[in-house]
């Protein structure tokens, strides 16, 4: 019964153990872009909450259209200033020269 009970603590303390060392290695990479304009609202305040909210979406899937399979976003470093238009259709707003910060997992890095 001892035997038993120590050879499940070996092996849960295993897993935990290996947890612990683990830490990844990335590729970082910069990117400044310009979204594209939000849908239209009737006001200039609803539309820049309307382009804000679609920046905020679109920009994490950004790195992996730019550099490909891998690439996932790592932080905005500058949120970008706010750039709205109006027209006969009514506002639309866009985010113009957002930094992101893109990066890709190289190593695993499972253990020393």
């Amino acid at each position: 019964m001892k035997k038993t009970v120590l050879f499940c603590s070996a092996l849960l303390t295993v897993p935990a153990c290996q947890k612990e060392s683990y830490v990844a290695t990335y590729n970082y990479n910069d990117l400044t872009i310009t979204s594209s304009y939000g849908r239209f609202a009737k006001d200039n305040a609803s539309a820049q909450k309307k382009g804000q909210l679609e920046f905020k979406s679109d920009s994490r899937s950004v790195c992996r259209k730019e550099f490909g399979g891998g690439w996932s976003l790592s932080e905005i470093k500058n949120p970008g200033e706010m750039n709205c238009e109006e027209t006969s259709d009514g506002y639309h707003c866009r985010i113009k020269d957002a930094q992101l910060s893109c990066k890709q997992v190289i190593d695993k890095g499972f253990g020393n």
